[in-house]
């Protein structure tokens, strides 16, 4: 018969059936797992950002089973316990804690020792309700689940905290809990353009989206994004379109309907005819100031008959905010229409860019 014991410093030693001491740190074990179940860092992957692109932070292990078998057969193992990340308090998040300067962002999760796990949930609460208090039971179900691509994840916020639970599970060694925290720093300002155009967002620098094309024309840039190229018929999906002015003035002035930047939606079944947003046909003046990239987020707007036959998908698509497609590949058109009167010329910027839904 083979036994391990701990040795109580963090070792172990096996004795073996010829009675000799062999430390189990001598021995290879199976499948290359750790002693110890993997820590965790989180750090951000942006492009816009880069001196805080290479950032990582440690996540706060949690609860943890874990074992290991050598190739003698022989193995050893051990289990922690701990709060939930919301009964830690927010204070316990002094460390794990990463602040993006800017709204969107891809997360990176990296397991110490080479060594992932093959299975990844994420689910993430407001920090408001990381209080510390013990009782949670009315909290947990305020928590929402974040989708996870080859240990990555997106953040699409502005200045919100969240506090984020991992769960990582190894077939053949067990599992892990971590949590850290994530706070988007608010790096714009809200300016009014005119007629509908209010509240817009002002930036410094452009926020592109995973999925992200760029065009450039007669002194203006403008971007079109979504945040993935692959969705789920589940998924909500996040459309923008920024613009920026990059002549030789301080600003300019520019003249349109209601906005001047248009989305349009083609693809699928459902929209296999395109479809856009009602604009409101009044002449709006615009200042653009040189310097500032304009954010504008994909917002539905439009009608339908209630003799249509699709009217009761129409009543569905409309009563929600969220952008939610059927399967299908669809084509995404921003049109920026605009005049310019001290050149007296008409300005259409069109980008386009593709997305699957699955």
């Amino acid at each position: 018969m083979i036994l391990t014991f701990s040795t109580g410093c963090g070792g172990t030693i096996t004795i073996n059936p010829s009675g000799e001491a062999t430390p189990a740190a001598q021995l290879k074990i199976i499948n290359g797992a750790p002693v110890k179940a993997p820590g965790l860092m989180i750090g951000m992957i942006h492009d816009n950002v880069p001196e805080y692109s290479e950032q990582y932070t440690h996540a706060i292990q949690l609860t943890t089973s874990w074992s290991i078998t050598y190739e003698d057969g022989t193995g050893t193992g051990y289990e922690s316990d701990s709060p939930h990340a919301l009964q830690l308090g927010a204070e316990y998040f002094t460390d794990a804690f990463l602040l993006f300067y800017d709204s969107y962002g891809i997360v990176e999760m990296q397991f110490s020792d080479n060594f992932p796990p093959e299975t990844i949930s994420v689910q993430r609460w407001n920090a408001v309700y990381a209080t510390g208090n013990q009782d949670i039971e009315g909290l947990l179900n305020m928590g929402e689940s974040v989708d996870v691509t080859e240990n990555t994840f997106l953040v699409v916020d502005d200045g919100n905290d969240y506090v984020y639970e991992v769960y990582a599970r190894w077939q053949e060694n067990g599992s892990s809990w971590y949590t850290f925290r994530i706070n988007t720093k608010e790096d714009f300002e809200t300016v009014d353009l005119g007629c509908c155009m209010t509240d817009i967002k002002a930036r410094e620098n452009a926020l592109l989206g995973e999925n992200s094309v760029t065009y450039e024309k007669d002194d203006f840039i403008m971007t079109l994004n979504s945040d993935k190229h692959i969705y789920s018929s589940t998924d909500a999906i996040n459309i923008w379109g920024t613009i920026e002015y990059t002549g030789e003035h301080d600003s300019i002035e520019i003249h349109s309907s209601c906005t001047f930047m248009l989305f349009t939606i083609s693809g699928g079944d459902l929209f296999a005819d395109g479809m856009g947003g009602a604009v409101a046909d009044v002449l709006a003046v615009s200042i653009l100031e040189k310097g500032n990239v304009y954010h504008f987020d994909y917002q539905k707007s439009g009608g339908w008959d209630a003799d249509d036959p699709n009217a009761e998908i129409w009543d569905e698509f409309f009563s929600s905010n969220e952008l939610k497609l059927p399967a299908g590949e669809y084509t995404i058109t921003l049109n920026g229409s605009f005049t310019v009167p001290e050149r007296s010329s008409n300005q259409n910027l069109i980008i386009e860019l593709t997305i699957i839904v699955t």
